[in-house]
């Protein structure tokens, strides 16, 4: 359990969510505050690689996405390991992070980079997923459609595809016309 105090107040985090001294959940705002008074005292760097995709997730989901780019650039540069792994689990929240800030040219611009220096052994379902968002972002939806075809097909197809390729297939259908 992780405790921090702010404003002469006690929080604590259990699992993803921020807690008063009650044990009752804290409102967004303070959930915020409270994980920018976490940030100043953690040092993520020395986190294992799945403490740190945990947290970069949960301070995606709470929309820290400059926070997150710059935690996973920083990750990349720093401790990329050879076989992939940090990178094909990393890029995905990377390129979502981007088009959260309204920038899937970016997005798409590490895609292709990415895709053209380690090839195949860096896409996931997630990853073609987030690329095809940010084809819709660009307008680009026969692209974009293609991304979405490609992840369904990796995930195997069937009615148990993930929300989210779901939601970009709906979003080209209603955004196309």
């Amino acid at each position: 359990m992780i405790k921090v105090q702010l404003d002469g107040d006690n929080y604590a985090k259990i699992g993803k969510n921020w807690v008063d001294e009650n044990y009752i959940i804290v409102p967004t705002d303070l959930c915020r505050k409270l994980y920018e008074q976490y940030l100043e005292i953690v040092d993520y760097k020395t986190f294992s690689f799945d403490d740190f995709v945990d947290l970069v997730l949960e301070l995606k989901e709470n929309e820290f996405h400059s926070k997150v780019i710059s935690m996973i650039k920083w990750y990349l540069a720093n401790k990329l390991d050879k076989e992939f792994l940090a990178l094909r689990r990393l890029l995905p929240i990377l390129t979502s992070s981007y088009r959260s800030l309204n920038k899937p040219e970016t997005a798409l611009q590490l895609y292709e980079k990415a895709y053209h220096k380690y090839g195949k052994s860096i896409v996931s379902a997630a990853l073609l997923t987030s690329v095809a968002a940010a084809y819709c972002d660009v307008k680009e939806y026969e692209t974009a459609k293609g991304f979405c075809d490609r992840a369904y097909a990796m995930q195997g197809g069937g009615k148990g595809y993930a929300t989210e390729l779901f939601l970009v297939y709906k979003r080209i259908e209603k955004e196309k016309g």
